[in-house]
């Protein structure tokens, strides 16, 4: 069995765990080069290769012998899916592996757009003393409503962590969870369009699809309450940037 792997992967993470009579390890730095890739790519059995360059058709060409590509993300947009369905190579994710870690990042941004800490933290480090005018904007997450928009492993856990501080949590996913489960978690469901108009901050955590590319757009924003946040710490092309933008400037955005 002979598997594809980059060097910081082995030494960070795979190397107490691979048995060298069982498996020939093919290493290459972080970042080769494409033609570099599929030279070593050509006698590879697995590839675990990476969680964001581009698993190009050329590559995956290349890869005469491959059974299997995992990456060890959770996403998959870097993969060219059409190619190796076509090929008959199986694609694997890594689902789950980061969802604590992204959804105490997704809680660290929630409090800070609530609480106003940049401007808090600017004032202390230039040691600007005085009246803040802006302390009455400052908002607490106790009692607001908080939208989870994809319930899986991110969006549960964002829901487990948040509870603690006590907002109304509401989520939507394509298939709606069991209502026992639903009461276990603390959350409610409502449709896509009841998020965006029922949420005073609404954290996105879907993978980046042809369906959910653009899928918080201007008519999305557009049925959101004045002042609403979002927290997006799933792919950037989930949201309309432009359409974004426009609704910060505009203050329909916080």
């Amino acid at each position: 069995l002979t598997s594809f792997f980059t060097e910081e992967m082995i030494n960070s993470h795979l190397s107490r765990h691979i048995d060298p009579s069982l498996i020939d390890v093919v290493a290459f730095p972080e970042t080769p080069s494409e033609e570099e890739a599929c030279k070593a790519v050509k006698d590879a059995t697995v590839i675990i290769y990476s969680a964001s360059d581009p698993y190009t058709p050329r590559l995956l060409e290349a890869a005469q012998g491959v059974k299997l590509i995992q990456t060890p993300g959770t996403g998959y947009n870097h993969i060219d899916l059409e190619a190796a369905t076509e090929l008959k190579i199986p694609v694997a994710n890594n689902a789950g592996c980061n969802s604590i870690s992204v959804a105490e990042h997704t809680l660290m941004f929630i409090l800070i757009v609530l609480r106003k800490a940049l401007s808090d933290y600017t004032k202390t480090n230039q040691r600007s003393g005085g009246d803040d005018p802006g302390w009455r904007s400052r908002r607490l997450l106790r009692g607001k409503t908080l939208g989870i928009l994809g319930f899986g492993f991110i969006g549960k856990d964002v829901a487990k962590l948040a509870r603690g501080f006590d907002p109304k949590m509401i989520y939507y996913k394509r298939n709606r969870l069991p209502e026992a489960e639903e009461n276990e978690r603390g959350v409610e469901y409502r449709s896509f369009e009841k998020l965006l108009e029922e949420s005073d901050i609404l954290t996105v955590h879907v993978p980046l699809t042809d369906v959910t590319r653009g899928m918080i757009g201007e008519d999305e924003i557009a049925k959101m309450k004045d002042g609403a946040y979002i927290i997006n710490t799933s792919r950037r092309e989930v949201l309309d940037e432009p359409a974004v933008l426009k609704a910060l400037k505009e203050g329909k955005l916080s």
